[in-house]
């Protein structure tokens, strides 16, 4: 299966878009991952290992192409959104 990044997303300053970093500043950011994996499996292996799931599924718009999508917090606070090409 392949895992590829698709896009970053740069937050503005005082931008009211959400999902978002969890600090938000100029120049943050969250990444975003297209899986061939289901959605289903990736939530699986979340709750397997304790992440938490902040929004999701939810339907998005990519870089390419519509996305459903699934959003978490890494470690170290970062935005992280795996997602399906639609």
């Amino acid at each position: 299966m392949e895992i590829r990044l698709e896009k970053i997303n740069l937050h503005v300053e005082g931008s009211d878009i959400k999902p978002r970093s969890f600090n938000p500043t100029t120049g943050s950011c969250d990444l975003c991952f297209i899986t061939e994996y289901t959605l289903d499996q990736g939530i699986e292996c979340l709750k397997a290992n304790s992440i938490q799931i902040i929004q999701g599924p939810v339907k998005r718009s990519g870089a390419t192409s519509e996305l459903m999508s699934v959003y978490f917090r890494d470690p170290d606070n970062n935005l992280i959104e795996f997602s399906n090409q639609l």
